[in-house]
């Protein structure tokens, strides 16, 4: 300012500076500097069937019948229910009508007794069956599905599964001995049980219990011939030729994970189930015209109930797909990728192929490429549901003490998942948000356990953040 008072000041010019040469300066090479190379993004490792989500699966479904039934079934709360409820409850309709005997269906005994079977009932098992895929000398489409909901969460808002199973007379009931089912499914051997709580039947001490074992054999078996009890003492001798049941059974988290044992698993019956984990939602009961909604849903069987005849599979068909989970899933449930991949992905596929084109509505079915791509994506889905559920199940052999700790370390990684806004979480915000049965000193050995295994990170400042959550630990 005081330059711009001085007379003159617009008159002068900038000094100018002498030309100077720099370009040896320029030239000179820097000398020790490291070189630092940007590496490209490293894919995340994580197996492809944790990255899907509920969205994935309802993309895989639309434009089916299939996924017109799974929303019916999700529509009778508001909001609507999580898409596992209807996956659940309409695989288990589905299966009924796509399981049927041969006798079912009056053009397919036609043609049996066209071929020279004039009773229409040579062969037991899959030769009897109205739908056959050809795989493992015949397979046929029935479903054993395990919904896994807190109580008093909707699931059974509506009972819409019931009202149909009765109205197309598939409804065995919701309990029974081994020796009622077996009399049940010689009269109705695609029948549908609906199990409104399976604690009962995975506890040893109660009679449901005993019926497991039938259940067990009876899931691709196709046929029976055992001698049960009776009144009186004397034996009975229960026989079907043809026997495929359909399951849908309930049950919550904790009550699967404590009343469950590890020889549920090896003995082959939770390993036959599907596993829907519907996520925690707010709803309330919707106001709906139930007759219509039956009308409408039975209207979209029908279509299933059309299908009879031979589905041909094409060899190696789970090939890559078992390539994927022998490498990547956990060994303790390498049955269930199996079952998966084996009977459950092809039964998807013939499942997910009829649309709203009246072509895939015809007797035959020819499968395609569209039909294989949206089976995977069911198979991913289930095995994610029964990674997170049955890595859960408890060992009773295993000491008490490593159990209860075992149970600490996961509601401690839980609680700092659910309070973790984006800067981590002090021990401190743990303890006060509430751990029941701990106290300060266990739950920070919880804290450098967590940290030892890497699933916990310190941030430096006393706060600390979830690095991986072990699956079976999610709350997503």
């Amino acid at each position: 300012m005081r330059e711009l008072r001085e007379p003159g000041c617009c008159e002068r010019h900038e000094s100018t500076l002498p030309d100077v040469d720099i370009s040896g300066i320029l030239s000179q090479k820097p000398k020790n500097i490291p070189f630092v190379e940007i590496a490209e993004p490293v894919e995340s490792s994580e197996p492809s069937w944790r990255k899907l989500g509920d969205g994935d699966v309802l993309k895989a479904i639309d434009g089916t019948l299939f996924g017109r039934l799974c929303r019916y079934f999700c529509s009778v709360s508001e909001p609507a229910l999580p898409i596992a409820v209807g996956i659940a409850k309409s695989l288990t309709l589905c299966g009924a009508a796509l399981s049927r005997p041969r006798s079912a269906s009056p053009s397919a005994m036609a043609k049996m007794r066209a071929q020279g079977n004039i009773a229409g009932q040579i062969g037991i098992g899959p030769l009897l069956g109205l739908n056959m895929i050809d795989t493992g000398g015949g397979q046929i489409p029935n479903f054993y599905s395990i919904l896994v909901a807190p109580s008093s969460s909707g699931k059974d808002i509506g009972g819409l599964l019931e009202q149909l199973a009765v109205r197309h007379n598939w409804y065995i009931g919701d309990a029974g001995s081994a020796e009622g089912l077996a009399d049940a499914f010689i009269k109705m051997p695609n029948g549908i049980l609906s199990i409104s709580e399976l604690q009962p039947w995975l506890d040893v001490k109660c009679w449901q219990h005993n019926a497991v074992p039938f259940l067990t054999k009876s899931f691709n078996k196709g046929f029976f011939k055992s001698s049960f009890s009776s009144r009186g003492g004397h034996g009975n001798i229960r026989a079907a030729d043809y026997c495929y049941p359909n399951i849908l059974a309930c049950v919550q988290p904790d009550v699967l994970r404590k009343i469950a044992d590890k020889s549920d698993l090896e003995n082959g019956f939770l390993g036959r189930f599907l596993f829907a984990r519907m996520v925690h939602v707010l709803c309330q009961p919707n106001s709906f015209d139930l007759q219509k909604t039956l009308d409408e849903m039975s209207l979209l069987l029908e279509a299933f109930k059309r299908k009879e005849g031979v589905i041909h599979i094409e060899k190696g068909y789970s090939a890559s797909l078992g390539k994927m989970f022998s490498k990547n899933a956990p060994e303790e449930i390498d049955f269930t990728w199996k079952r998966l991949i084996n009977e459950y992905y092809p039964r998807f596929a013939f499942l997910l192929s009829l649309t709203d084109d009246p072509a895939t509505q015809r007797c035959e079915t020819e499968l395609k490429n569209i039909d294989w791509e949206r089976a995977e994506q069911l198979v991913l889905w289930f095995f994610a549901n029964a990674e997170r559920l049955l890595l859960n199940i408890e060992d009773r052999n295993v000491d008490s003490r490593i159990r209860a700790r075992e149970t600490l370390l996961e509601k401690v990684c839980r609680k700092i998942q659910r309070l973790d806004r984006g800067n981590g979480v002090t021990i401190r915000d743990i303890s006060v948000s509430g751990i029941r049965n701990s106290n300060a000193k266990e739950r920070r050995d919880a804290i450098s356990e967590l940290i030892d295994r890497g699933i916990v990170v310190p941030l430096g400042d006393g706060r600390y953040r979830i690095d991986h959550c072990p699956p079976e630990w999610s709350d997503n």
